[in-house]
Protein backbone atom coordinates (compact mmCIF):
# COMPACT_ATOMS: atom_id res chain seq x y z
CA UNK A 1 0.00 0.00 0.00
CA UNK A 2 2.83 2.38 0.87
CA UNK A 3 4.68 1.61 -2.38
CA UNK A 4 1.50 2.19 -4.41
CA UNK A 5 0.98 5.54 -2.68
CA UNK A 6 4.59 6.49 -3.38
CA UNK A 7 4.31 5.55 -7.06
CA UNK A 8 1.04 7.46 -7.42
CA UNK A 9 2.48 10.56 -5.74
CA UNK A 10 5.55 10.32 -8.01
CA UNK A 11 3.38 10.19 -11.11
CA UNK A 12 1.34 13.18 -9.95
CA UNK A 13 4.59 15.08 -9.35
CA UNK A 14 5.81 14.15 -12.84
CA UNK A 15 2.63 15.36 -14.53
CA UNK A 16 2.58 18.52 -12.41
CA UNK A 17 6.19 19.17 -13.46
CA UNK A 18 5.19 19.23 -17.12
CA UNK A 19 2.42 21.74 -16.42
CA UNK A 20 4.78 23.76 -14.23
CA UNK A 21 7.29 24.03 -17.08
CA UNK A 22 4.60 25.15 -19.53
CA UNK A 23 3.09 27.74 -17.21
CA UNK A 24 6.60 28.87 -16.20
CA UNK A 25 7.38 29.69 -19.83
CA UNK A 26 4.17 31.68 -20.13
CA UNK A 27 4.80 33.50 -16.84
CA UNK A 28 8.35 34.42 -17.86
CA UNK A 29 7.02 35.78 -21.17
CA UNK A 30 4.22 37.71 -19.44
CA UNK A 31 6.69 39.23 -16.96
CA UNK A 32 9.13 40.08 -19.76
CA UNK A 33 11.73 38.08 -17.89
CA UNK A 34 14.61 36.13 -19.39
CA UNK A 35 13.53 32.47 -19.36
CA UNK A 36 16.87 31.30 -18.00
CA UNK A 37 16.77 33.79 -15.10
CA UNK A 38 13.15 32.80 -14.38
CA UNK A 39 14.17 29.14 -14.38
CA UNK A 40 17.19 29.72 -12.14
CA UNK A 41 15.18 31.65 -9.55
CA UNK A 42 11.39 31.33 -9.42
CA UNK A 43 11.02 27.96 -11.14
CA UNK A 44 13.95 26.51 -9.18
CA UNK A 45 12.40 27.66 -5.89
CA UNK A 46 8.99 26.21 -6.77
CA UNK A 47 10.37 22.85 -7.89
CA UNK A 48 12.50 22.64 -4.73
CA UNK A 49 9.44 22.83 -2.46
CA UNK A 50 9.02 19.02 -2.18
CA UNK A 51 12.69 18.70 -1.16
CA UNK A 52 12.31 21.54 1.32
CA UNK A 53 9.22 19.90 2.81
CA UNK A 54 10.75 16.44 3.13
CA UNK A 55 14.07 17.92 4.32
CA UNK A 56 12.43 19.94 7.08
CA UNK A 57 10.43 16.93 8.22
CA UNK A 58 13.56 14.75 8.20
CA UNK A 59 15.41 17.29 10.37
CA UNK A 60 12.45 17.48 12.77
CA UNK A 61 12.57 13.69 13.07
CA UNK A 62 16.28 13.93 13.85
CA UNK A 63 17.34 12.30 10.58
CA UNK A 64 19.71 14.91 9.18
CA UNK A 65 21.36 12.29 6.97
CA UNK A 66 18.01 11.70 5.23
CA UNK A 67 17.73 15.41 4.46
CA UNK A 68 21.32 15.54 3.17
CA UNK A 69 20.88 12.46 0.99
CA UNK A 70 17.63 13.92 -0.38
CA UNK A 71 19.40 17.09 -1.47
CA UNK A 72 22.64 15.59 -2.78
CA UNK A 73 21.03 12.42 -4.13
CA UNK A 74 18.37 14.36 -6.02
CA UNK A 75 20.97 16.55 -7.66
CA UNK A 76 23.16 13.55 -8.54
CA UNK A 77 20.23 11.71 -10.13
CA UNK A 78 19.31 14.78 -12.18
CA UNK A 79 22.75 14.70 -13.80
CA UNK A 80 21.96 11.23 -15.14
CA UNK A 81 19.14 12.79 -17.17
CA UNK A 82 21.80 13.93 -19.63
CA UNK A 83 22.14 10.26 -20.61
CA UNK A 84 18.39 10.06 -21.22
CA UNK A 85 18.48 13.33 -23.18
CA UNK A 86 21.36 12.00 -25.30
CA UNK A 87 19.42 8.81 -26.04
CA UNK A 88 16.23 10.68 -26.93
CA UNK A 89 18.05 13.25 -29.08
CA UNK A 90 20.30 10.67 -30.72
CA UNK A 91 23.28 12.97 -30.16
CA UNK A 92 25.14 14.56 -27.23
CA UNK A 93 23.03 17.44 -25.88
CA UNK A 94 25.73 19.17 -23.83
CA UNK A 95 27.47 20.22 -27.04
CA UNK A 96 24.40 22.27 -27.92
CA UNK A 97 23.98 23.86 -24.47
CA UNK A 98 23.56 27.63 -24.39
CA UNK A 99 26.11 29.81 -22.65
CA UNK A 100 23.49 30.57 -19.98
CA UNK A 101 23.00 26.86 -19.31
CA UNK A 102 26.75 26.34 -19.07
CA UNK A 103 26.98 29.31 -16.68
CA UNK A 104 24.29 27.82 -14.45
CA UNK A 105 25.95 24.41 -14.59
CA UNK A 106 29.23 25.97 -13.50
CA UNK A 107 27.47 27.91 -10.74
CA UNK A 108 25.87 24.68 -9.54
CA UNK A 109 29.26 22.95 -9.49
CA UNK A 110 30.81 25.81 -7.50
CA UNK A 111 28.09 25.89 -4.82
CA UNK A 112 28.11 22.08 -4.57
CA UNK A 113 31.89 22.23 -4.09
CA UNK A 114 31.50 24.81 -1.33
CA UNK A 115 28.95 22.65 0.48
CA UNK A 116 31.17 19.57 0.05
CA UNK A 117 34.02 21.55 1.62
CA UNK A 118 31.68 22.54 4.45
CA UNK A 119 30.81 18.88 5.04
CA UNK A 120 34.47 17.90 5.18
CA UNK A 121 35.67 20.78 7.39
CA UNK A 122 32.54 20.97 9.55
CA UNK A 123 32.74 24.54 10.74
CA UNK A 124 30.49 24.81 13.79
CA UNK A 125 30.56 28.58 14.03
CA UNK A 126 27.43 30.27 12.70
CA UNK A 127 26.68 33.78 11.62
CA UNK A 128 23.11 35.06 11.22
CA UNK A 129 21.91 31.56 12.09
CA UNK A 130 23.70 30.01 9.11
CA UNK A 131 26.96 28.18 8.67
CA UNK A 132 29.72 30.04 6.88
CA UNK A 133 29.45 27.74 3.87
CA UNK A 134 25.74 28.53 3.56
CA UNK A 135 26.40 32.26 3.69
CA UNK A 136 29.10 31.99 1.02
CA UNK A 137 26.80 29.90 -1.19
CA UNK A 138 23.97 32.39 -0.78
CA UNK A 139 26.18 35.31 -1.80
CA UNK A 140 27.74 33.43 -4.74
CA UNK A 141 24.33 32.25 -5.96
CA UNK A 142 22.87 35.77 -5.88
CA UNK A 143 25.90 37.19 -7.68
CA UNK A 144 25.85 34.31 -10.17
CA UNK A 145 22.18 34.88 -11.05
CA UNK A 146 22.72 38.64 -11.34
CA UNK A 147 25.68 38.05 -13.64
CA UNK A 148 23.60 35.56 -15.65
CA UNK A 149 21.93 38.47 -17.40
CA UNK A 150 25.38 39.57 -18.61
CA UNK A 151 26.37 36.21 -20.09
CA UNK A 152 26.50 36.53 -23.88
CA UNK A 153 23.73 34.42 -25.43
Amino acid sequence: MVVAGFVLASLVTLVAGVFLEQTGNELADDLGMNGVVFGATILAAVTALPEVSSGLQAVRLGSVELAMSDIYGGNAVQLTFFLLADILAGAPVLATASSESLWLGGLGAVVTGIFAYGLLVRLDRKQFGLGRDSLVVLVIYIIGVLLLTEVPG
